[in-house]
């Protein structure tokens, strides 16, 4: 009977500690997918666009902005109806005082506000699109 509920209370233990463990992971949207592709227009103007698509958004996610290649910089946020495309752009060196972006020592991802709280997700295997030239 003492051994039941030893394992009783160790199971419940574990529940408990797993449960709380997966509610701070826990990411309040589904990332589909992620792509850039870099363009060229002229000598002055050229870049690299980002594009995110994200799906099932809780309603308190506010998308912030987006760190690639070294550079932090906000999302402009489309909504289909079914998934939203998170876009952003990064301008050649001659347009970068147009923008608002800034350098950063950090790895790519993708910044949200969830319940009043700065969190991050990794951007990984960000599929990149052939070069388009204008």
């Amino acid at each position: 009977m003492k051994k039941q509920r030893v394992r009783l209370g160790l199971v419940i233990l574990i529940a408990t500690i797993g449960a709380c463990v997966s509610k701070q992971r826990m990411i309040p949207f589904h990332m589909q997918e992620a792509c850039y592709q870099s363009w060229y227009l002229n000598a002055e103007e050229s870049g690299t666009n980002l594009w995110i698509k994200v799906t099932h958004v809780k309603t308190d996610v506010v998308f912030d902005s987006v760190v690639f290649r070294g550079w932090q910089m906000p999302v402009s946020i489309a909504d289909s109806g079914n998934y939203i495309l998170l876009q952003t752009m990064i301008p050649s060196e001659k347009m970068k005082q147009l923008y608002t972006l800034r350098r950063v020592d950090e790895p790519n991802q993708l910044q949200f506000l969830y319940k009043n709280k700065r969190q991050n997700i990794a951007l990984k295997n960000i599929r990149r699109k052939e070069m388009k030239y204008f």
